[in-house]
Protein backbone atom coordinates (compact mmCIF):
# COMPACT_ATOMS: atom_id res chain seq x y z
CA UNK A 1 0.00 0.00 0.00
CA UNK A 2 1.22 3.65 -1.35
CA UNK A 3 1.28 6.15 1.91
CA UNK A 4 1.67 9.51 1.00
CA UNK A 5 2.30 12.34 4.27
CA UNK A 6 0.20 15.37 3.77
CA UNK A 7 3.65 16.81 3.65
CA UNK A 8 5.12 15.07 0.97
CA UNK A 9 1.63 16.03 -1.16
CA UNK A 10 1.83 19.87 -0.88
CA UNK A 11 6.12 19.18 -0.38
CA UNK A 12 5.28 20.80 2.97
CA UNK A 13 4.31 24.01 1.84
CA UNK A 14 1.15 26.06 3.44
CA UNK A 15 -0.92 26.72 0.19
CA UNK A 16 -4.62 27.18 1.56
CA UNK A 17 -6.28 28.16 -1.28
CA UNK A 18 -5.10 25.39 -3.29
CA UNK A 19 -5.67 22.81 -0.60
CA UNK A 20 -9.20 24.19 0.02
CA UNK A 21 -9.79 23.91 -3.92
CA UNK A 22 -8.66 20.11 -3.39
CA UNK A 23 -11.57 19.70 -0.55
CA UNK A 24 -13.95 21.20 -2.86
CA UNK A 25 -13.38 19.12 -5.75
CA UNK A 26 -12.74 16.19 -3.51
CA UNK A 27 -17.09 16.73 -1.93
CA UNK A 28 -17.94 17.40 -5.64
CA UNK A 29 -16.56 13.84 -6.59
CA UNK A 30 -18.50 12.20 -3.58
CA UNK A 31 -21.78 14.15 -4.34
CA UNK A 32 -21.56 13.28 -8.09
CA UNK A 33 -20.85 9.47 -7.39
CA UNK A 34 -23.85 9.86 -4.75
CA UNK A 35 -26.20 11.53 -7.84
CA UNK A 36 -25.34 9.01 -10.30
CA UNK A 37 -25.52 5.83 -7.97
CA UNK A 38 -27.38 3.62 -10.14
CA UNK A 39 -25.50 4.14 -13.34
CA UNK A 40 -22.54 3.24 -15.57
CA UNK A 41 -21.03 6.54 -14.38
CA UNK A 42 -18.57 6.20 -12.21
CA UNK A 43 -16.74 9.24 -10.53
CA UNK A 44 -13.30 9.99 -8.93
CA UNK A 45 -10.53 11.94 -8.12
CA UNK A 46 -7.24 11.14 -9.38
CA UNK A 47 -4.07 12.53 -7.17
CA UNK A 48 -1.05 11.90 -9.96
CA UNK A 49 1.80 12.81 -7.54
CA UNK A 50 4.38 15.36 -7.97
CA UNK A 51 5.49 14.92 -11.46
CA UNK A 52 8.21 16.11 -13.55
CA UNK A 53 6.42 18.69 -15.71
CA UNK A 54 6.36 22.27 -16.32
CA UNK A 55 4.55 22.72 -13.31
CA UNK A 56 6.13 19.60 -11.28
CA UNK A 57 9.34 21.13 -11.93
CA UNK A 58 12.77 18.89 -12.41
CA UNK A 59 12.47 18.20 -8.80
CA UNK A 60 9.29 16.00 -8.70
CA UNK A 61 9.71 12.61 -7.44
CA UNK A 62 7.80 10.92 -10.63
CA UNK A 63 8.55 11.09 -14.23
CA UNK A 64 5.36 11.50 -16.31
CA UNK A 65 4.25 8.14 -17.07
CA UNK A 66 4.16 7.06 -13.36
CA UNK A 67 1.74 9.99 -12.57
CA UNK A 68 -0.22 8.97 -15.69
CA UNK A 69 -0.96 5.45 -13.40
CA UNK A 70 -3.63 6.82 -11.68
CA UNK A 71 -5.60 8.24 -14.47
CA UNK A 72 -5.05 5.00 -16.26
CA UNK A 73 -6.32 3.15 -13.58
CA UNK A 74 -9.67 4.99 -12.89
CA UNK A 75 -10.30 4.86 -16.50
CA UNK A 76 -10.03 1.21 -16.85
CA UNK A 77 -12.04 0.24 -13.35
CA UNK A 78 -14.38 -2.72 -14.25
CA UNK A 79 -18.32 -2.64 -13.91
CA UNK A 80 -17.80 -3.15 -10.14
CA UNK A 81 -14.93 -0.98 -9.43
CA UNK A 82 -15.21 1.94 -7.37
CA UNK A 83 -16.81 5.45 -6.91
CA UNK A 84 -16.55 8.62 -5.03
CA UNK A 85 -13.39 7.90 -3.88
CA UNK A 86 -10.02 9.61 -4.29
CA UNK A 87 -7.09 7.53 -5.76
CA UNK A 88 -3.35 7.85 -6.20
CA UNK A 89 -1.81 4.53 -8.47
CA UNK A 90 -4.75 1.79 -7.35
CA UNK A 91 -4.55 2.76 -3.75
CA UNK A 92 -7.83 5.31 -1.94
CA UNK A 93 -6.38 8.28 0.01
CA UNK A 94 -8.26 9.81 3.04
CA UNK A 95 -9.07 13.40 2.13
Amino acid sequence: MTTIRTNEMYAGAAVPAYTASKAALNAWTAQLSITLRGTNLKVNACHPGWVKTDMGGPSALLEIHEGAETAVYLATLPADGPSGGFFHKSEPLPW
